[in-house]
């Protein structure tokens, strides 16, 4: 599942002041902090890498960022979720998992397994 977070280019005042990470040099004492949209770049690239790698080894991975907006109604910070947020993310993954239960698609999935194997399930 993809990490959803509050960073884009164009922020409000009010969401740029509730961003946490991003901070440059030792924690305590950084020296600045990383653009908004460079932590977004930085995260569309490690999701991306995450979908490909799920496709590349026929894993199931679901786009959750690509479906939770980004206002603070979501976020109060960065990455963590307000109740509103927690509501709409969990309906975000109910309604996929609604879809894929009980082997109503007909598809098969490889579930990563402690041990680094791969177990083969029907969805």
């Amino acid at each position: 599942m993809t990490e959803p977070t509050l960073w884009c280019a164009a922020l409000s005042r009010e969401e740029d002041a509730s961003l946490w990470f991003g901070g440059l040099g030792r924690e305590q004492n950084y020296k600045g902090y990383l653009a908004p949209a460079n932590l977004e770049m930085a995260m569309d690239g490690f999701n991306r890498q995450l979908l490909e790698s799920a496709r590349a080894r026929g894993v199931e991975a679901f786009d959750l960022s690509a479906q939770v907006p980004k206002p603070l109604s979501v976020f109060y910070d960065d990455a963590h979720f307000t109740n509103e947020g927690a509501r709409v993310v969990a309906g975000k993954i109910y309604e996929y998992l609604k879809f894929h239960q009980n082997g109503s698609n007909g598809r098969k999935y490889r579930v990563s397994v402690p041990g680094g194997s791969y177990a083969d399930i029907s969805g």
